[in-house]
C-alpha cells in the first residue's frame, strides 16, 4: 500500500488524480499533480483562495490537462426538485 500522494501523483502510469483531501491540503495536491500533468478532479473548493483558484486554472491551461472541481450534492432537495420538474416536462409540446 503507497501512503505517500506524493509518489502517486509522481507516478507515469497515472493520468488522473481525484483529490478528496481535507479541504486546505486540496491546493497543495492539486499543484503537484497539475505540475507532474496530471488531470485532477476535485471536492469542492478546489483551493481557499481566489488567487490560488487561478493560478491552478492557468497552470493546466499551460499543461494541457484537466482541472475539475465537483460540486456533488446529489442528496440536496433543491437538486431533487429540479429533477422532479426536468422529468415532468413533456417535451414534444415545446
Amino acid at each position: 500500500m503507497i501512503d505517500d500522494w506524493k509518489v502517486l501523483v509522481n507516478d507515469p502510469g497515472i493520468d488522473l488524480v481525484d483529490i478528496a483531501t481535507p479541504n486546505a491540503f486540496h491546493y497543495q495536491v492539486a499543484k503537484a499533480a497539475l505540475e507532474a500533468g496530471k488531470n485532477v478532479y476535485c471536492e469542492k473548493p478546489l483551493p481557499i483562495s481566489a488567487e490560488e483558484s487561478k493560478e491552478l486554472a492557468e497552470l493546466a491551461a499551460k499543461k494541457g490537462v484537466i482541472n475539475y472541481v465537483s460540486f456533488n450534492n446529489t442528496q440536496n432537495p433543491a437538486n431533487s426538485y429540479v429533477r422532479e420538474l426536468v422529468q415532468s416536462v413533456n417535451y414534444d409540446n415545446l
